[in-house]
């Protein structure tokens, strides 16, 4: 099963409630945000702790995956780069997302297109 979820940090979520009905023109529906007040690292935590997969390219050094077009991996997760929390442990260029030290450069993964 793929799990999805919205918090306010997310594009067109800063205006959500953790529930709320539908959005004009869709179907009525009761929408619950369960995680709507999480950081990025509450949802690594919870991910991490409890086993859970995840999509391969997080490891790959991404941190906010969009359209191939805009996602590139995150400078803040370059190898040596101080923004980071985890050892030198890895082989690659770029340390896994879990590792970004700084909530707020989540979104340096993404290209303004």
């Amino acid at each position: 099963a793929i799990i999805l979820g919205n918090r306010n940090t997310d594009p067109y979520s800063q205006n959500l409630s953790a529930i709320c009905e539908s959005s004009p023109g869709w179907p009525v529906f009761t929408r619950v945000f369960p995680i709507l007040e999480w950081s990025y690292t509450n949802v690594w935590s919870f991910l991490k702790n409890n086993n859970l997969e995840y999509c391969s390219l997080y490891d790959q050094g991404y941190t906010s995956l969009g359209e191939m077009h805009n996602s590139v991996k995150n400078p803040h997760l370059k190898q040596g780069e101080s923004n980071n929390k985890c050892e030198d442990e890895y082989n690659e260029d770029y340390l896994p997302a879990y590792c970004l030290g700084n909530d707020e450069y989540e979104r340096y993964s993404r290209r303004n297109a």
